[in-house]
């Protein structure tokens, strides 16, 4: 992982495990080269790098989408954040992401169960 130095600050150790935990998924659908972003501050531009969308991890018990999408519109028009809360507790993790991204997403997938999608995400967050 790229300059990220060890933290003893639990929510973002939380944070930081959510992210690992997401990275494979998100190497599976954009290959190898993507890996967790250095920590940049003010010039923060997801938790990624090397992916075409600005993908973001949120880890809390208490989420805060709307104050977390307006400031990822602020980064780019294609983002997706990634939530998850309390683990024990129902549903699981979330994602959130802009009204036409999800448009696109849902026009592309014409599957009675969602579990026979080929890969929808694929396809919405690159655009194709």
């Amino acid at each position: 992982t790229v300059g990220r130095a060890p933290m003893a600050n639990p929510p973002r150790q939380k944070g930081t495990r959510w992210e690992t935990e997401c990275l494979p998924d998100i190497q599976q659908l954009y290959g190898p080269a993507v890996d967790r972003s250095p920590l940049k501050g003010i010039h923060d531009m997801g938790d990624f790098i090397n992916t075409p969308v600005v993908v973001e991890c949120k880890s809390t018990l208490v989420p805060k989408f709307l104050e977390w999408a307006r400031t990822l519109e602020r980064k780019s028009a294609r983002w997706v954040l990634l939530w998850h809360g309390d683990r024990r507790k129902k549903p699981g993790a979330l994602a959130v992401l802009p009204y036409d991204l999800a448009l696109h997403l849902l026009s592309h997938c014409h599957c009675e169960e969602p579990t026979e999608c080929p890969n929808p995400t694929i396809v919405a967050a690159t655009g194709e």
